[in-house]
């Protein structure tokens, strides 16, 4: 079953997942995994868009695996996906769980991170996370 897990940055998602993975289960999040490869945070300029255009090309083998090698779940972590992306993997996706918090609290937790990036983007993410899900009503709401 491959189940997206969306919300604002700061609302829980990576923690709903590290609470329901299972072992046999994958995790695609962007943010770790391009950690993983560059060292950087996801929000530095630093990240170019040809590792940008690597990493998201991975969630379409998450996609595809499920089933395969002994893969149970896979749980995609984005705040939303762009349209490119759910364009490919809409078929594939059997749950959209929103994480919904609290902007307050998704404020709170992004200003003791590091890098501040996205909360100068937070409005703009805001958007594209409702513009996604007006168009793509989630199965779970939490």
């Amino acid at each position: 079953m491959v189940k997206l897990i969306c919300g604002l940055p700061g609302s829980g998602k990576t923690t709903y997942v590290k609470k329901h993975i299972k072992p046999g289960d994958m995790v695609y999040d962007f943010d770790a995994l391009c950690k993983a490869v560059t060292y950087s945070d996801p929000h530095d300029a630093i990240i170019n868009s040809a590792v940008k255009q690597i990493i998201n090309s991975m969630i379409y083998s998450f996609c595809n695996n499920t089933g395969l090698y002994g893969i149970s779940d896979v749980y995609i972590i984005r705040t939303a996906p762009n349209k490119k992306e759910w364009d490919k993997i809409k078929d594939s996706v059997d749950e959209i769980i929103y994480i919904q918090a609290p902007i307050d609290l998704c404020i709170k937790r992004l200003s003791q991170r590091k890098n501040k990036e996205t909360l100068k983007d937070l409005k703009s993410i805001c958007r594209r996370l409702n513009l996604f899900l007006q168009s793509n009503p989630p199965t779970i709401q939490l």
